[in-house]
């Protein structure tokens, strides 16, 4: 969710209790969705993205990075007037975050394109210290990773193969189908 930014007397955002930040990017323009925030200043912090514009410093927001399901670097110019970086946004299922719909994605344009790299590996370290939970169970429905690295499981493996392999020779008809189930159609 794009949560309003509290900034301390230097104009810098308060930061969270345990979070630090990591880099600052000024001249850094910001749209999100098709509204453009004007340029200000991108902190990145271990928590949070926060973009504060330069003339409006109240309207600035933070992301948290958890909220990022992914970012990327555009440089297709018939998808946008500037090279960016682009972020696409999950703010779960909520029906709040239905009505925020438009505004699921942020681009961020610096005044220095060649910066794009650098501030897409930032993202990416900063991003990978919170796993999705998907990606926390990912593979276990079919094995479990212990299990891989051991080696085990391959008889039950073996055995599903043996079966589907018999269930083929067999043919349909033995398999408890009508017969011509898969002939191609008459033309």
């Amino acid at each position: 969710m794009l949560l309003p930014v509290s900034l301390l007397a230097g104009g810098k955002p308060e930061l969270d209790e345990d979070e630090k930040l990591e880099k600052e990017f000024s001249g850094v323009k910001a749209w999100v969705g098709d509204n453009e925030k004007g340029e200000g200043t991108l902190y990145v912090g271990t928590e949070n993205m926060y973009f504060v514009p330069s003339s409006a410093p109240s309207k600035g927001f933070a992301v948290h990075w958890t909220t990022i399901m992914m970012h990327a670097i555009s440089r297709d110019m018939q998808a946008f007037s500037y090279p960016c970086i682009y972020c696409q946004l999950d703010f779960g299922e909520s029906d709040e975050a239905i009505e925020r719909a438009s505004s699921s994605d942020i681009r961020l344009v610096f005044g220095d394109a060649d910066v794009l790299g650098v501030v897409f590996e930032i993202f990416s370290e900063c991003q990978a210290r919170f796993p999705s939970q998907a990606d926390e169970g990912e593979g276990e429905f079919f094995f479990n990773s212990e299990e891989a690295e051991l080696g085990a499981g391959s008889d039950a493996r073996d055995a599903a193969m043996a079966k589907w392999e018999a269930a083929l020779e067999r043919g349909a008809d033995n398999a408890g189908g009508q017969g011509g189930e898969f002939d191609d159609a008459a033309e």
